[in-house]
Formats: structure tokens, sequence, C-alpha cells
């Protein structure tokens, strides 16, 4: 069976259109927006459709501002979760102070990505910042120091980090 393809930004706002996904699309940009309700996580996901390069970028905001206090205690907590995550992509904008988590994938050579791999990219952006989104509120919002709140997360940590029940090594990943 041959894997529905989205060879264009155009075809990326109508498979949104036909998903029932209200969405604000920018074709000069090549960007599409969102906006995601899922559990405590009240944000927009941005779709970038790269023009120049065979690339599309699928991003979702901390919906709140990080304090400029906390700066440093963000900075920190997102190099300790990047470490640990299988598919490390949170990152701070720094200019207008807000953490996000952002992947980054090549489309093929004409140009296209799958229909479910789009969908995987999706969901995968949505529920990292979900099964973090208490534990960043935590550090970014009240100042909170990250260490403690990843040993909470525990087990439920492992199977996101690692992909195993095996718990993350203090190694860098292979």
């Amino acid at each position: 069976m041959e894997a529905k393809m989205v060879a264009s930004f155009a075809d990326l706002v109508a498979l949104l259109a036909s998903e029932n996904v209200p969405c604000q699309p920018d074709p000069d940009k090549q960007v599409v927006s969102f906006v995601v309700k899922n559990g405590p996580l009240e944000s927009e996901m941005i779709i970038r459709w790269e023009k120049q390069l065979l690339l599309a970028q699928f991003a979702v905001a901390f919906p709140y501002k990080i304090p400029p206090q906390h700066l440093p205690l963000a900075e920190h907590a997102v190099a300790l979760i990047n470490h640990r995550l299988v598919m490390p992509a949170f990152g701070i904008d720094h200019d207008n102070r807000l953490l996000y988590y952002r992947v980054v994938v090549p489309r093929s050579d004409d140009g296209a990505l799958s229909y479910d791999h789009l969908f995987r990219l999706v969901s995968t952006t949505i529920d990292t910042m979900i099964d973090f989104y208490g534990l960043l509120g935590q550090v970014l919002l009240q100042g909170a120091a990250v260490e403690p709140l990843l040993a909470e997360l525990g087990p439920s940590l492992r199977a996101a980090t690692t992909g195993s029940e095996e718990p993350p090594s203090d190694s860098l990943p292979s």
C-alpha cells in the first residue's frame, strides 16, 4: 500500500482542513498554526514548511514568558531534559523569553513528507511538551530546582527518555 504524501504547503493546509483542524495558514511565510488544548497545555502549534530547504519544523511554545530571574533555571532545565530525551528538542527564544519544543526534520528529495510521518511529528511535539509541562511550569514560573522534579517523574520519565526500562545513564547518548 502506497503511503499518502504531503508534497507542498498547500497539501499541508488541505490535510489539516480535511482533519477538521482549524488553522491559520500564512502562504507567504509557508507557516501554518493551530491551537493546542490538551490536558493542562493551552498553546499553539506552528508548522513551518521551509521554502528553500527540504525541511519541516514542528514547534509548540510554553504558553508563559520566562520571568527574567528564572532564565538561568530554564536554561539548566532545558540542558538536563534534552540530555535525557531520545529526541532532544527543547529550546529557549531569549529575545521573547519563551521556552519551546521544536522538531526539525528533512523532507524527502521531492519535498514531501508522508501523512503518517507528519502526524507522528505533530503528536510527538505536542506529547513531549505535555509530558514536561508540569515540571517546566514549576521551574519557569516558581523557580523550582529541576533535579528533584526530574527524579520525581521517575518511571514515567524513563520510558519517554530511554525507550526502555533502564534508567538514563550519565553518559552521552549513542
